[in-house]
């Protein structure tokens, strides 16, 4: 019997996809290889424009680990209702998430809480983008299938699973495959003017192909098809800040320096660096001959540029990190200063991927900044853009301009944006993909599959804490804020939202990283009786003046019903609203409340100032007290390699503990998945790089 789920999914089975077990046909104009969103979509396509197409697929259904919401952007909504498939697909959900953009309630059962009747669904129009005046969608991986092959089945297109490709052979004018019937091991030769393959870049029609996948056990070249669950916001270093954008960015961005699990910087553009003996200046020396993709020189100009647009533009994301900075002097053509207002030892981990180092064309951020950030991001990075379409896919070429270009193997890089995170084992197992950055929910399934999963912590973490803003009501009432503290079990997120992967964390990192504070533990323990206590003092209670927050989040998470289940428990109604430009109200800091998934930053200095400064992740920002300041400022003077570093860490933890009210809950890894061919990503935390990294045969 089918899981009921009345929100989800009604009574339909959306988790599985069967193919039909029919015959494929002798001859066809082009023959798709893989049953997947891909491949069946390529059939409609070509199928609108009249193209005889038949599809193939050695899987005789297809399914989901768990059933959950795929963002499907604008311009691909355009395409369902070209392909008239649309309805299908929107109606593919009992209740439409998209719904509840009127202010409905709902409460699911993850952790038990009831289940509200919203009062109706709510039509109102969204803003439109500058794309297109489609809005985007939200439906799982298999719906799209299901209306997929009910089209193509009402067009007469033929969709046969079951039937494996074992190989191929060009003529002049045609292909002619080789197909195996996976049960009964029948051979069929198919011959069709064109061969798609739509089943992952290590399926055999893409290495043997022309389409630039790798050979069979190849060390060299090869395509990383990427499942990218976000999107990027922006493509300027500048105003992407430290987030989890740049490990999109890494890939086109190259930075000053490099940091590796240690906390140590190398040499990257920069191939030295030296500090003055107050520790309130360090000169770089850049590498000869860096060029970005657009021809212009990598400098000591290019940089002062960049550095004084990262302090001064108004969206930049990087000024509360760089406040330390006073000025930057150009020494030469390859050299420049960065003139400190106090001695701060941390300047060159601060400049690696994810902090102030990645480094945008000047020419290109000063002629047409909008471009530089949506369409055209152009760096000196190991790869460049071939095309980018936003929020839905973006394709990269090997750059051989890179001055570690004889390290990087992969010759592209496709990434597809906005994908379910519970589709991608499955994306991955299939073939369609062969990389992804996945979650905890996905270590287990991954690791069952057979695929490989990367999940060291020192490939990086990843944080759940709830920003709250001090700067707004309630949140101006100290014991509010401290009400909410006490609410929170933290136990219940790591047995409830990390499966088993996580630890219990009240900073800004887990246990293992050096700023960790052991006493911050005990600074708010879980106390929902003090709770109480504290919200009546405030003046509210748990019957007839219960205070309510609306929780803005950009789509909601497990942890978040967790969350909303303890503040209920002590009197708090925590509304959960879904809002498709929630990072702009996050970075603008309008926001009361809301979640945050924090995967750290290179430099010690700059994950405190993030946090409890004047960085993107202190929602009462620029707020920050006199004794965090002078305990960053303690931490800045102190060198890398003294003992006394980890005991000023841990001192200026718990100041900006003891005076932001962000309140931090649990820590897991941060998992990179891979199909079995591929080798191991270098350990750098939170940094995707593939120097080094070769593809094979799956």
């Amino acid at each position: 019997m089918l899981a009921k789920n009345e929100i989800s999914r009604g009574w339909r089975d959306v988790e599985t996809v069967r193919f039909p077990r029919v015959t494929p046909p002798r001859e066809v104009e082009v023959l798709v290889v893989g049953a997947g969103p891909s491949g069946l979509a390529t059939a409609l396509e070509l199928n609108h424009d009249r193209v005889q197409v038949a599809v193939v697929d050695a899987a005789t259904s297809a399914s989901l680990v768990r059933a959950g919401a795929m963002g499907h952007s604008s311009r691909t909504v355009e395409l369902f209702r070209r392909w008239g498939v649309y309805e299908a697909i929107r109606a593919g959900w009992t209740f439409p998430p998209e719904w509840n953009h009127g202010g409905g309630r709902l409460r699911t059962s993850l952790v038990g809480h009831d289940l509200l009747d919203p009062p109706g669904p709510s039509f109102r129009k969204r803003p439109g983008n500058d794309f297109s005046f489609e809005d985007s969608i939200r439906r799982p991986q298999t719906v799209l299938q299901h209306a997929f092959l009910r089209r193509l089945a009402e067009r007469g297109t033929t969709v046969a699973g079951g039937w494996r490709l074992l190989g191929f052979h060009e003529g002049e004018d045609t292909v002619t495959a080789l197909l195996e019937d996976v049960d009964s091991a029948e051979r069929r030769e198919v011959r069709a003017r064109y061969l798609v393959g739509a089943d992952g870049g290590s399926s055999d029609v893409r290495r043997r192909g022309s389409s630039g996948g790798s050979g069979t056990g190849s060390a060299s070249g090869g395509v990383i098809n990427w499942a990218g669950t976000w999107s990027v916001s922006t493509w300027d270093p500048v105003v992407a800040g430290g987030t989890r954008n740049t490990q999109y960015l890494d890939l086109v961005y190259d930075s000053l320096t490099q940091v590796d699990s240690q906390g140590n910087a190398h040499p990257q553009q920069a191939r030295s660096w030296e500090y003055n003996t107050t520790g309130d200046a360090v000169t770089f020396h850049l590498r000869p001959g860096l060029k970005f993709t657009d021809g212009t020189p990598v400098n000591a100009e290019a940089w002062q540029y960049q550095i004084n647009r990262a302090k001064t533009q108004k969206n930049s994301q990087l000024a509360g990190d760089l406040d330390s900075v006073r000025s930057i002097d150009v020494i030469d053509d390859l050299t420049f200063r960065i003139n400190l207002t106090q001695p701060d030892h941390h300047i060159p981990t601060l400049f690696g991927a994810r902090g102030a180092g990645l480094l945008a064309s000047e020419t290109a951020a000063r002629n047409n900044p909008q471009a530089l950030a949506t369409t055209a991001p152009v760096g000196s990075g190991p790869f460049k853009v071939e095309s980018l379409t936003p929020d839905a896919s973006v394709s990269l070429v090997k750059n051989p301009d890179f001055w570690d270009a004889e390290n990087i193997h992969v010759d592209r890089i496709e990434i597809t944006f906005n994908n379910d995170p519970n589709s991608v084992v499955q994306g991955i197992r299939t073939g369609t993909y062969n990389f992804a950055i996945g979650d905890v929910a996905q270590i287990d399934p991954a690791k069952k599959a057979g695929l490989q999963v990367l999940d060291d912590w020192g490939y990086g973490y990843q944080g759940y804490f709830v920003p709250v803003n001090l700067n707004k009501a309630p949140f101006d009432n100290p014991k509010v804020v401290q009400a909410i503290h006490y609410a929170v079990n933290r136990e219940q997120f790591v047995e409830q939202a990390a499966f088993g992967h996580g630890e219990v964390t009240a900073e800004p990192y887990p246990s293992y990283y050096p700023a960790y504070a052991q006493e911050a533990k005990d600074l708010h323990p879980y106390n929902p009786d003090k709770a109480r206590q504290l919200l009546a003092e405030a003046g509210y209670n748990t019957t007839d003046r219960r205070l309510s927050l609306p929780f803005v989040v950009s789509q909601p998470t497990p942890p978040d019903e967790v969350l909303q289940s303890q503040f209920k428990a002590v009197g708090v109604d925590l509304d959960i609203k879904v809002d498709p430009n929630w990072s702009t109200s996050f970075f603008a800091k309008t926001l009361a409340i809301t979640d945050y998934s924090y995967a750290g930053r290179d430099s010690f200095g700059q994950t405190l100032t993030a946090n409890f400064g004047g960085g993107p992740l202190n929602l009462s920002g620029p707020f920050q007290s006199a004794e965090f300041k002078a305990a960053l400022a303690k931490v800045r003077a102190t060198p890398l390699d003294s003992p006394d570093l980890k005991k000023n860490l841990a001192a200026a933890t718990v100041a900006g503990l003891t005076s932001n009210p962000n309140i931090y809950t649990y820590a897991t890894p941060r998992p990179y998945i891979l199909a079995t061919g591929i080798s191991p990503l270098p350990k750098l935390p939170g940094q995707i790089s593939f120097r080094g990294v070769t593809i094979g045969s799956s």
